[in-house]
């Protein structure tokens, strides 16, 4: 019995001394473990690397849409801006620009279209001035930042006013007449005309411009029912994107869509299509007619 006791504290002394052993090692083995391998490493960046190349177009395309709706939201702005005139104005459409009248004594100066409808602009939504600035427009190719957007000429007419603020009518230089601001209720089809869009011109910043326009020749063109289904890509300088003055800019979606306001005050997107008839999901010549 004393011997077989003897025998068990033996055998118990060998196992704990291979147990500490084993115990050595593993601590050497952890601590040679301390640190990741070079090939560990790259495969941790490479990793890194795929999910920043998996979630950067989403990202991208997140901030693009969120651009797109400031700039929605914008033109939203001024449809709310044209309802407040509308009402003040018995029913009578704001100018693009009121022009100098060389007529007058003493000659009045000429009040751009930012400040016609400064007042009638909700007050607390944004600030009056940057929302003439969609997100989208840049400093060094949007020739009338921070103003980048414009008004169809077709709709807000010209205007001449007097020193003493009144709107008189008269007949410029090149003999255009600023004879008639147009009546909202006697303009058909406001679900489909363009009444203002992405825009820039090069005339100047505030006092001036703010508007689309077209040569002579080309508004008897598109006021010409027959031509209704032509794409505005046909019209005189009209047919680029995001360059160029006096006509609706591209400036979302990589250059390829234009965000537009429709004179019954709902806006949308279209985009470039540079075709001649049925331009499907582009703007025709119908968009912006008020002859018919």
């Amino acid at each position: 019995m004393h011997i077989f006791s003897i025998s068990l504290m033996a055998d118990a002394r060998a196992s704990c001394a291979t147990c500490k052993c084993n115990f050595r090692n593993l601590g050497r083995g952890y601590a040679l473990r301390a640190g990741f391998t070079l090939v560990e490493l790259l495969v941790v960046i490479g990793i890194i690397a795929v999910l920043i190349s998996l979630l950067l177009p989403a990202l991208n395309k997140a901030q693009e849409a969120s651009k797109k709706i400031t700039c929605l939201s914008n033109l939203r702005t001024f449809g709310q801006a044209t309802n407040n005139y509308l009402a003040e104005n018995r029913n009578q459409l704001f100018p693009s620009r009121y022009d100098a009248n060389p007529n007058a004594t003493p000659a009045a100066s000429s009040t751009g279209l930012a400040d016609i409808l400064s007042r009638y602009i909700p007050k607390g939504n944004l600030k009056q001035r940057s929302i003439w600035t969609c997100p989208n427009a840049y400093s060094d190719n949007a020739v009338q930042f921070p103003q980048t957007y414009g008004c169809n000429r077709g709709v807000h007419t010209k205007y001449g006013y007097d020193a003493a603020n009144k709107p008189v009518a008269w007949t410029d230089a090149s003999g255009r007449a600023y004879t008639t601001l147009k009546q909202a209720s006697k303009i058909r089809r406001s679900a489909e005309i363009v009444t203002f869009a992405d825009a820039a011109q090069s005339s100047g910043v505030w006092t001036t411009g703010g508007w689309l326009d077209l040569t002579s020749t080309d508004y008897a063109i598109l006021n010409n029912r027959s031509s209704a289904s032509r794409g505005i890509s046909q019209l005189s300088g009209w047919n680029n994107t995001d360059t160029g003055n006096y006509h609706v800019r591209y400036r979302h979606s990589s250059n390829r869509f234009a965000n537009v306001l429709f004179l019954d005050g709902h806006a949308d997107s279209f985009q470039y299509v540079p075709t001649t008839t049925n331009p499907t999901g582009g703007l025709t010549f119908r968009n912006f007619a008020t002859a018919y």
